[in-house]
């Protein structure tokens, strides 16, 4: 486990502790400077630019990722990381200011606002960004609650039009981008 934190990194301790594992190794710094092999990479509210950084590794590492964002608008470009990611969202001409906006309005999740689907739709444009040129399912556990910090997604299954179904609203979208409820199929 790599974790920067301290809290974070004692907290993890203690439950594989309590849980009686042996297999797990534990190394504090940050990820831009592990080097070592893994076959699963998992974050877990990797804030913002974070969880570029970890699918990054993921994938210059060939190993499969579980993602769960959050802080879309903490979002910055580094020296590893520039947005948007993909070339497809960068051939559309979208401007760094205009993508920049693209992320404060993703974290704008909170239920029964008039901004919710806005935001669930924004959020669904980032996470395609990020997912361009990987084989991604878009997945969280039923009942999750939406905020910018714990999306509410929803499960999938497909038609046998080439529709999708949104598990959590019901609504079926043709298009396998983002369904009318603003989830996130692909």
């Amino acid at each position: 486990m790599i974790e920067n934190k301290e809290e974070s990194m004692h907290r993890a301790r203690e439950r594989v502790k309590s849980l009686g594992l042996r297999n797990v190794v534990f190394y504090q710094s940050n990820i831009n400077y592990y080097v070592g092999n893994f076959d699963l990479g998992v974050s877990l509210h990797a804030c913002g630019v974070a969880t570029d950084l970890v699918l990054q590794k993921c994938i210059e590492r060939n190993a499969a990722f579980v993602s769960c964002p959050c802080c879309y608008g903490a979002m910055k470009v580094t020296d590893r990381i520039s947005y948007p990611l993909s070339r497809a969202f960068r051939d559309t001409g979208i401007s760094k200011e205009d993508y920049t906006l693209l992320c404060h309005y993703a974290d704008r999740t909170e239920r029964d606002t008039p901004t919710c689907q806005q935001g669930h739709y924004c959020m669904a444009l980032v996470d395609r960004d990020r997912a361009m040129g990987m084989v991604v399912t878009s997945e969280n556990p039923k009942g999750a609650s939406a905020s910018s910090s714990n999306d509410e997604g929803g499960s999938t299954s497909g038609q046998q039009d080439g529709s999708f179904e949104c598990n959590i609203c019901l609504d079926t979208a043709k298009d396998a981008v983002v369904s009318l409820c603003g989830h996130l199929f692909w």
